[in-house]
């Protein structure tokens, strides 16, 4: 589990979310976790330093997180 988690946590569960999208911790990536019995996602984006990231969300809910320089 990340550091950052339990800040992630505490705010899914204010705003009855199961899912955040946020930026950027220096490294594009997800993490899946279980909070109360729930499947939870935290997608970070990457900084643009060097490169940067984007998320594409498809319309069947599927999505996939791109690293490109």
């Amino acid at each position: 589990m990340l550091p950052q988690t339990n800040a992630v946590k505490k705010l899914m569960l204010q705003f009855d979310s199961k899912q955040i999208i946020h930026g950027h911790i220096h490294k594009p990536e997800t993490e899946e976790f279980d909070m109360n019995d729930q499947k939870m996602l935290r997608i970070s984006l990457g900084d643009w330093t060097d490169s940067g990231s984007i998320l594409v969300c498809y319309p069947d809910g599927t999505y996939q997180l791109q690293t490109f320089v």
